[in-house]
């Protein structure tokens, strides 16, 4: 998990920023970093990859995340999955 600055610092960083540096991402998502499993959902939901959005919102949403629950339910009533939205 991450510390307040760090969790801020994550939310700030552009997506640009996220593609140069892009290996550590994933690594840190998958070893429990909630931020960084929200910000690559909101990184492949911007290039409309919505299954790999999906994937990591999952993950997010699994951890608790409130805001990976939000981004998740989004984009699920967008794909007129509304009742998965809920």
């Amino acid at each position: 998990m991450t510390d307040a600055s760090e969790a801020q610092r994550l939310r700030t960083t552009s997506h640009e920023a996220m593609l140069a540096e892009r290996a550590p991402w994933p690594a840190r998502a998958t070893a429990g970093d909630v931020a960084a499993a929200v910000s690559l959902g909101e990184y492949y939901y911007r290039r409309n990859q919505r299954a790999e959005a999906g994937q990591w919102f999952e993950r997010a949403v699994a951890s608790g995340s409130p805001e990976g629950c939000h981004d998740l339910g989004v984009m699920r009533q967008e794909d007129g999955r509304a009742a998965e939205a809920e």
